[in-house]
Formats: structure tokens, sequence, C-alpha cells
């Protein structure tokens, strides 16, 4: 155990974030990459809530220019790391839109190993206020503070079991959905 983490419960253990899964950047899309066609939604900095994806923007590409650019299509069980404020490394799980969508560059795409790591029980912990505290100590920029990929990935997080991480989750899911009452 290193100073500042916290002893765990028996069968716990601290890994890092990148060995729970892998971490992508978004993708650098430019203005010129616009298009007026709804085909492939352009999710950026400002979509990405605290749990929710909040869709503030609405930017789109021709899917033949997100394939030239060899971008990284989205999936149902994605979560999207808003690596700049506001919080920095605000979290959410991409639940699927009407169409393809990618993101910017300063959103990363966190892929969990489902062997090892429950997307939701990780969901919960990204939404934590130990995990954004952890983050924002490692936000560096000189005009616009941002959190790297590759820090992002070193990020100390829980490991229960999965099982358990399955259990956890279920019943933090139910208290968020008796406080939405």
């Amino acid at each position: 155990m290193t100073a500042g983490q916290k002893e765990l419960p028996a069968g716990w253990k601290w890994v890092q974030l990148g060995d729970g899964g892998t971490i992508a950047d978004g993708d650098w899309i430019l203005k010129q990459h616009y298009s007026s066609k709804e085909e492939v939604r352009l999710l950026q900095v400002g979509d990405i809530g605290k749990w929710f994806l909040i869709g503030k923007s609405a930017r789109y590409i021709s899917e033949n220019t997100a394939l030239n650019l060899g971008c990284t299509f989205l999936r149902k069980v994605d979560l999207l790391i808003s690596r700049m404020p506001d919080p920095i490394v605000r979290a959410c799980l991409f639940h699927g839109l009407p169409y393809k969508s990618i993101t910017a560059v300063d959103v990363s795409i966190y892929r969990t190993n489902p062997a090892l790591l429950d997307k939701n029980f990780a969901l919960h912990y990204m939404c934590s206020d130990g995990w954004l505290s952890k983050a924002t100590r490692l936000a560096r920029g000189a005009t616009r503070q941002r959190v790297s990929r590759r820090n992002l990935q070193t990020i100390l997080i829980p490991l229960p079991p999965l099982e358990e991480q399955k259990r956890i989750a279920e019943i933090l899911n139910q208290a968020e959905e008796i406080k939405k009452l």
C-alpha cells in the first residue's frame, strides 16, 4: 500500500485504471470535417456530464470522413471520460444514440475488461468524490487544465471480486433510483 491509499476489505486490491480495461483518446476532428448531415455524431467535452450524456452540442461528420480519419466508433458498453473541466474527469456511460457516434480528442473512451471490471461499478467509482479528487491532482496545463490519457491510466481504483462489484453497483443503482423519487 502506498501513501494516501486506504486499506481495503479482504479480497479487494488497488489497481490502475488502465489495468481494468483499455483507454483511448477521442479523435482529432477539425471544423472542416463537420457536416450538415446527421450521419456520425461528434460528442465533445461539453456533452459529457457526471453520470449522464448531456448532449449539449450538435456536431456531426460524414461516415466517409469518420472512416477516412480512422475514428473510433462508440459502443454501448463504453464509459466516456472528459479530460477537461468542469469537473475534470467526469464520466458517463454511453447508452447509444440513433446514429453512429465518436468523441473529440479530450474525451477518452474507456472499455472495461468485463472479466475483471464491471462497467457500472467503474462508473459509480468515477462519479465519486475520491475519484474526482485524485484526478484533479493530475491535471496540468498553463491555460487549460486537463488530465492526459497516460495519467488517467495510472489513477488507482479499488477492485473487489467481480461478483461483489456487480452486487455493489446494483445496490448503488437502486439508491440512485430512490433519490429520483
